[in-house]
């Protein structure tokens, strides 16, 4: 009986053991997660990181080795998305640096910036933009409300404006000069 009671002694310590061993795993584990999603956020607000490959390389290079799926677990929690720049394409942001580079990519777009030619079929405009433009023009373009425009729809580099039926492409062409004199040029 006395082995017995040492043997549940031995069996009540180990577990005990283990259940600090875990706790302490628990804590140092969390501790590297918080590192990690500190250090994505440093990376991706200092510099323009265009994709999860160049992202590892930089956590990487920081002492971080993660593999590509951890990382995209990290960057759904973070809620990071990615954002046109201008001559940069698509980069990774924070939630709370889109609201900046939001407002700024719509001061570029109000002046329509990007239009190469417009050119009109019937009740269609056809907008030319240069690569990665048209999504952002497009959307200045809609929020004009120019009651001629029925709507947009943007590729990469192009864009159809669908025109009122009871509008002429003349009285389309005024009304877009009235919200972006820019075009002047190139209406």
């Amino acid at each position: 009986m006395q082995n017995y009671c040492i043997y549940l002694q031995n069996i009540l310590i180990n577990i005990f053991i283990y259940s600090i061993f875990v706790k302490l795993s628990c804590i140092i584990i969390n501790f590297m997660k918080k590192h990690r999603l500190k250090e994505i956020q440093r990376i991706i607000s200092q510099e323009n990181i265009g994709n999860q490959e160049i992202l590892l390389s930089k956590l990487n290079e920081c002492g971080i080795n993660i593999t590509q799926a951890t990382l995209s677990r990290d960057l759904a929690y973070l809620k990071v998305g990615k954002f046109f720049i201008i001559n940069k394409g698509y980069i990774y942001v924070l939630p709370q640096d889109l609201k900046r580079l939001e407002a700024q990519s719509y001061q570029l777009a109000d002046k329509l910036i990007g239009v190469l030619s417009i050119k009109f079929s019937r009740n269609i405009a056809v907008v030319h933009t240069l690569a990665g433009y048209a999504s952002q023009i497009s959307l200045s373009i809609d929020n004009a409300k120019i009651p001629e425009s029925i709507g947009t729809v943007a590729g990469d580099d192009t864009i159809i404006i669908v025109i009122d039926e009871n509008a002429s492409q003349e009285k389309f062409r005024n009304a877009l000069l009235d919200n972006f004199p820019d075009l002047k040029d190139i209406l």
